[in-house]
């Protein structure tokens, strides 16, 4: 065992020869020899190797850092009777001493360091791996953090390489990086940066905006001969007969009021088709610790079916704008002119998004559709998936601390024209704002309010209250899809509202033996509070909705309105005067006028905010992060588009295989069958290749059947126009022939 510090033969005079040194402290000995021992056991060290060109030996010098090196006492040379730059080498073994001069010499001009060659007798270092290939490509695995699913089709395309090595052409990254290239331009949309001008307390200020035209998405919808089959074009009203009457059914957005409203307007032509939109912005933080943000635009196609459009295909969301961020700067911050200038920024950049659909919403435009039909496109704003901070932002609310009058408001609207009209013709911005259940209740009502009050009440009964309701918690029974809690503390640090909403759903089953009427009156009623918050929300979150349902879920909005003022009235302390306690008082008209809450909840759109933050932080170098995310993300555009066209190929190849099956086992009738009158196909026999069809016994002494492979690919060939190879292992269905 080394002695990190060693005891050199000066240091045995000076601290454990007593008789040779009285002017040492009987402890220093006591002190030393322990710091020694304790680090030999404990200390770390690190080894050089080194040759000394004075005497041409090589040496090794253990050198070992510890933390309580700075306690040992230096003693003067004058005491110790040293020499001055006299050299000593601390080891457990003596050593040559080395002269001060010749050592520099040595370190500074020895030549560089070479490592030795070490014979191992260990020659498979890489068990229990079965090779070293399979260690390489575990150990490539485990640095990229592939989840189970990822390797598995990993490893099974590795696979498939190996067995056709001719359908794996990648030579490298830079190759690929090409090939992605290449893909992004030609079969993806690009981003355009264009640059806003704003003033600002006679400065002129500019910012970036990247955006893609939305009516090129429009037109990529309409183009997809896939997609363009799922599109809805006309308002329906569903209705179901209940026993005594025809109750009306809601649940896609052609079924609510606003898309019929539209389509009935006099200034629609009769031919026109309605293409509804659905834009969603929200800030979001891109960063762990949250310095950097970005400002991500997404919309969604109102006209396809709920399971494509908040699906995170083609059809799904599109990322169509990312908005520039103004500097928070103490000076302005908080500031009306500030905020407003804020929210003038956003509405140009937003602007310049919509821009490209103001001439098609007024006066439509003719597109051939991918199923081959001319349609008269008019684009339309239907509805808005936004939080309340983007609320006030689409309504373009500003500071303003006064009405204004009649010569005013005219005044104003001048620099618009005769009325007050928006942008895009026939989009009403109010009527679109929709209510987000996400924002509004599952991160808003109950996570910042009732969330906070119940953290309150049980601060207030103690400890003991306290660990109960984590108790509660951790008794909950697990469920599919349901997140699990053990402590209500620790949801102090969640950021998904969907947690949150999970929340709700189990706490009072894990409050209720704690907060009784008798032990908190205020709790108990809380408890109440929250129970008819989940009895709206419920009604509030039905995926179809029916005239009945939405009558009782106003009756539950009433009872909850109730149960808080009485709550309120309990506990004064508390302000319940706040947008969002009140937003939902409109949620069954939206449902009316545009469908169930799904349609446009912000939740799908929440979800894009994972593979942003992916984006920033695997393929950016963490500067002017805004263009690298954009890039990949028309990188992950591309590989949907060809991922779906891979799919939709490989389903067509299924389906006819699958057809062609059915056929064969058809009966059908005797003129549709081959043959002719005498003669027609019978039962289908056992598949047999063309190898074997030629050395058949009964068939090897026919001469119909000699060279038959290359006579039938010659005959294929032919017909087909194309060259036809037939392997002799290619399969055939013989059948029995009858007469």
């Amino acid at each position: 065992m080394y002695l990190p510090r060693g005891i050199g033969a000066h240091e045995r005079r000076c601290a454990l020869n007593p008789a040779n040194s009285n002017h040492h402290a009987s402890e220093i000995n006591t002190e030393f020899v322990a710091l020694a021992e304790q680090e030999g056991r404990n200390g770390k060290m690190l080894t050089m190797l080194s040759e000394l060109l004075n005497n041409n030996i090589q040496t090794t010098i253990t050198r070992v850092y510890y933390q309580k090196y700075q306690t040992l006492q230096i003693y003067s040379p004058k005491k110790c009777k040293r020499i001055l730059n006299q050299m000593s080498i601390l080891s457990k073994l003596a050593v040559p001493l080395p002269n001060f001069k010749t050592y520099t010499l040595s370190i500074t001009q020895a030549p560089k360091f070479q490592m030795k060659i070490i014979l191992l007798t260990n020659t498979r270092p890489w068990r229990p791996f079965r090779t070293r290939l399979d260690f390489e490509f575990a150990e490539i695995f485990l640095s990229a953090h592939l989840s189970h699913d990822q390797l598995e089709v990993l490893i099974a395309l590795i696979h498939q390489a190996v067995t056709s090595p001719n359908e794996f052409t990648l030579k490298n990254d830079a190759d690929l990086t090409q090939i992605w290239t290449f893909a992004r331009e030609t079969r993806a949309q690009g981003f355009i940066k264009t640059p806003i001008s704003v003033n600002y307390k006679g400065e002129s200020l500019t910012y970036n905006v990247w955006y893609r035209p939305l009516w090129e998405w429009c037109r990529e919808l309409l183009l997809d001969p896939a997609l363009v089959r799922r599109f809805h074009w006309n308002a329906e009203q569903l209705f179901m007969y209940k026993g005594e009457r025809f109750e009306r059914i809601i649940d896609e957005p052609w079924t609510g009021n606003t898309w019929w409203d539209i389509q009935s307007r006099p200034d629609i032509p009769n031919d026109a088709s309605l293409m509804f939109i659905n834009p969603w912005a929200d800030k979001s933080q891109l960063s762990s610790f949250g310095t950097v943000k970005g400002y991500p635009v997404m919309v969604r196609c109102a006209n396809l079916p709920v399971n494509i459009r908040n699906g995170t295909g083609v059809g799904g969301g599109r990322l169509i704008g990312w908005l520039p961020i103004p500097d928070e700067d103490s000076a302005h911050t908080h500031k009306a002119s500030y905020v407003d200038l804020k929210r003038l920024i956003w509405h140009k950049a937003v602007h310049k998004i919509l821009q490209s659909i103001e001439a098609p919403a007024t006066f439509g435009a003719a597109i051939k559709c991918g199923d081959g039909k001319i349609r008269n496109i008019f684009p339309h704003i239907l509805s808005i998936s936004a939080d309340y901070e983007e609320h006030s932002k689409f309504q373009a609310l500003q500071h303003f601390n006064r009405s204004l009058n009649a010569t005013e408001s005219e005044e104003l609207l001048k620099s618009y024209g005769i009325t007050d009209v928006m942008d895009i013709n026939r989009t009403d911005i109010y009527k679109a704002l929709s209510f987000d259940v996400l924002h509004a209740y599952d991160g808003g009502l109950f996570k910042s309010h009732m969330l906070v009050e119940l953290k309150a009440v049980l601060r207030d009964l103690g400890r003991d209250a306290e660990v109960g309701v984590d108790l509660g918690l951790q008794s909950i029974p697990p469920w599919p899809a349901l997140n699990h809690f053990d402590a209500l503390n620790k949801t102090g640090e969640m950021s998904d509202g969907r947690k949150f909403e999970h929340l709700s759903k189990v706490i009072i089953f894990a409050a209720q033996h704690v907060l009784t009427a008798e032990a908190s009156p205020r709790g108990y009623l809380l408890l109440r509070l929250i129970r008819s918050y989940l009895n709206l929300r419920m009604f509030a979150s039905l995926t179809l909705q029916t005239e009945t349902s939405i009558s009782n879920g106003r009756k539950y909005l009433e009872t909850f309105s109730k149960t808080l003022q009485l709550y309120a009235s309990e506990s004064p302390e508390k302000s319940w005067n706040f947008p969002k306690a009140h937003t939902h008082q409109h949620i069954f008209d939206d449902i009316l006028d545009k469908g169930v809450t799904r349609n446009y909840n912000t939740k799908p759109y929440e979800k894009a905010n994972g593979p942003l933050k992916k984006f920033y932080q695997n393929h950016t170098n963490f500067k002017n992060v805004a263009p690298q995310i954009l890039q990949v993300n028309e990188m992950d555009l591309v590989s949907n588009i060809v991922r779906d066209g891979i799919d939709l190929l490989d389903v067509s190849v299924e389906k006819n295989i699958e057809d062609a099956e059915e056929r064969d086992g058809l009966d059908l009738p005797a003129k549709s069958k081959p043959g002719n009158d005498h003669i027609h196909l019978g039962s289908k026999l056992p598949s047999i290749t063309l190898s074997e069809l030629e050395l058949e016994t009964i068939h090897s002494q026919d001469a119909a059947f000699n060279l038959f492979r290359r006579r039938l690919g010659q005959s294929l060939s032919q017909t087909i126009g194309s060259r036809v190879l037939l392997s002799t292992d290619h399969p055939t269905s013989a059948f029995s022939l009858k007469h």
